[in-house]
Parts: structure tokens; sequence; C-alpha cells
């Protein structure tokens, strides 16, 4: 039983995250990502049993490491870890990671019940890992056009309202076994998420450049679409590689998309480690944030390394 869960807010963290509440009634649910996993942890009483699901390591993993022995921490995920790092090396008191499946489904293998096929489902088609056997197998028990209409509403409305008490709420409420069609505003939140995709898919044609291997597009209009923008410029321009820059006072974020021929979560690890800096994620999916001066050294490194 667990006193905690610490989860990413986007679909699959907030749907593993009510996998772990149904094993842990009264659990409560914090929303973090990397950058905010130290500050989270640290505002939890010490020997509390936390669970963190779909939260990636940050580059900087000393302090966190420091303050593990602090707590009796499960953790669950499927994102590599920094280079510099060994799982062994963690301090966390059990590990479940598998870097071929979402965070949903680790914990619907752990945890789950058969009440929460659903929510590994979801989970797995937001994170597009919906193509693992025992996915595929749980799709098999399910209508088809019902269960990824149900997902559709709930990464939408993620998207739209990126706040850390609404992704909280909203994986209580799933652990309550409410279905998404009956939680309150979901689908009218999630067709406005739906229109401003529309207007990423706009922005990024009349906004993006093309590059030898890769496509650029920066400071798309609305806030929480920087993956669908670099999805839909790598798209549109028929690229290997999709950027979404979104620059501020010192730094810039950058969130990266590929088609699977460039290994885009190695390059941002590799790019974190030399500018000692944020970055991360999978093979077609990834992100960074480097010092504004070092931005266009990165595009450079990305456009040679997608050649």
């Amino acid at each position: 039983m667990f006193d905690f869960i610490i989860a990413h807010g986007d679909e699959d963290g907030v749907c593993a995250a009510a996998i772990l509440e149904r094993y842990s009634p009264g659990a409560r649910i914090l929303i973090s990502g990397p950058r905010e996993l130290l500050r989270v942890l640290s505002s939890i009483r010490e020997n509390s049993s936390i669970a963190i699901v779909d939260v990636a390591i940050p580059f900087n993993f000393v302090p966190l490491q420091k303050l593990a022995n602090k707590y009796d921490v499960y953790y669950i995920d499927h994102h590599p870890l920094p280079i510099s790092l060994r799982e062994t090396e963690l301090g966390f008191r059990k590990i479940s990671r598998d870097l071929a499946t979402c965070a949903s489904e680790i914990a619907y293998r752990e945890f789950g019940e058969e009440s929460s096929s659903p929510l590994a489902i979801y989970g797995a088609i937001g994170d597009y890992l919906d193509d693992t056997p025992l996915i595929k197998k749980l799709i098999e028990a399910q209508d088809r056009r019902t269960i990824y209409y149900e997902a559709a509403i709930i990464g939408y409305a993620l998207s739209e309202k990126h706040e850390p008490g609404f992704s909280s709420r909203l994986a209580h409420l799933l652990a309550d076994k409410v279905r998404p069609g009956y939680v309150r505003g979901l689908e009218e939140l999630a067709s406005v998420g739906l229109r401003h995709e529309y207007e990423i898919m706009d922005f990024v044609k009349s906004h993006g450049r093309s590059f030898k291997s890769m496509a650029y597009v920066e400071n798309p209009p609305i806030i929480g679409y920087a993956g669908k923008a670099a999805f839909y410029v790598m798209s549109y321009f028929g690229k290997s590689v999709g950027v979404c820059l979104n620059k501020k006072e010192e730094y810039a974020d950058i969130v990266l998309r590929s088609d699977g021929t460039v290994d885009v979560g190695s390059f941002a690890r590799s790019v974190a480690a030399e500018f000692n800096c944020d970055g991360g994620g999978h093979e077609r999916a990834a992100s960074l944030s480097v010092p504004l001066h070092s931005v266009e050294k990165v595009l450079e490194a990305l456009n040679k390394l997608s050649d």
C-alpha cells in the first residue's frame, strides 16, 4: 500500500496513477515532471511509502539519490536513465522498468485488477504504445471505437488543461471507476483541445521551416501543444525529425519527435550531459532545455545526426 503516488501529468501518468490508487485507496496523488521531482519528493514526510510512476529521472540525479533513503520508494517507469546512472544506484526499494511499454501497462501488470484494464489501454494509447502483446490482448475484450474514443478525450482534455490539479483530480475519478464519458466537462474540454490541434496544424504549415533532414517550428501560439507541433512539422515537411522550440529569458525548451530513424531520446540525453541541463526521452519523443546561446549548436548537431 502506498501513502503517496507521484505521477507525470500526461495520459499515461494519470492512468497509471489511477491504477495504483485502486491498489492503495486513499493514497494522495501528486503530479510531477523530472524537473519538479526533487521538490515534490522533499515535501512528503519521511518514511512514507511512495510510488513514483512515469516520471523520468532528471539529469542532475545526485540530490535525488541522497533523498531516496528517507522514503520507501517503488519506482515504475519506462524512460531510459541518464547516461551516467545505473539502475542499482538509484537507491529505491523496488524498481519496475520496461522501455518497451508504457507506465500504465507496467502498473497494471504489477498492481492492476481486471477492471483496471481500460486504464492500461488509455495510457498505452496516449503514449502510442498500444501494440504490445498485453495491450493488444486487453483491447480484444473492448469495443475499439469506444476505448479509443475514451482515450482520445482524456488525452485532448489533458493537453488543453495542462494543470497538476486537473491531472490529479482526473486520476482520482478514474480510480473511482468513473468512465471518461461521465466526467463532467471532459468531452467539452477535449473538443476545444481538438480545435486547438487544428490550429497547430495550420500554424506549422505557415511558420515551419525545412532543413536537410529535419523540420523546425518556433513558439506555437497555444501552450501545451509543443509535442503536437514537433510531430506535425516533421510530417508536413516529410523529414526524419521534427523540432518545436520555445524560447524563454535564458533557456530554450526543445521538444523533439522522430519517425524512428533517429533516436531523439539518446540525442537529448547526450546534450543534457554536455550542457549540464535537463534532457531525455524515448526513441521517437524527447525534450531538453538548453541555454539560449547554445540553441543553434544543438540544432546543427541534430540536423547532422539525422542525415
